[in-house]
Formats: C-alpha cells, sequence, structure tokens
C-alpha cells in the first residue's frame, strides 16, 4: 500500500499517540513519546509540522496556545 502522505517513522509515533488519544497537547504527546523514548520538545514540535504541512493532523489553538 502506497503511504499517502510520506509519513517518517518518526511522525509515525506520533500518528500512533493521536490515533489512540485522539487530541493531545504537545505537552500531552511529549510526554507519552517520552515514556517509550525520551525525545527533544522541539523534534516533537518539527515533526507536528511537518504533519500539518502534508494534511495529516490538524491543529487548533486553545486558550491562545
Amino acid at each position: 500500500m502506497e503511504n499517502k502522505y510520506n509519513i517518517t517513522d518518526a511522525e509515525l509515533e506520533i500518528m500512533k499517540e493521536l490515533w489512540e488519544n485522539k487530541q493531545l497537547s504537545l505537552n500531552e504527546l511529549t510526554e507519552k513519546l517520552n515514556e517509550k523514548e525520551p525525545r527533544n520538545k522541539n523534534t516533537i514540535k518539527t515533526l507536528i509540522h511537518r504533519l500539518i504541512q502534508k494534511g495529516a493532523i490538524e491543529s487548533q489553538k486553545v486558550n491562545n496556545k
């Protein structure tokens, strides 16, 4: 099956957490990912930004955050 969004392995880990939990804040997502393997918060932000650009996920601001 062709990868519609060309998602990398690192991005796939984020997608798996979002599929399991539906909506997560950046802090919540970082905590869940770090339970499995420590990651830098800026790296996670970059991966999320790439997923948004690819159209794989959407983000929304809550309380101006």
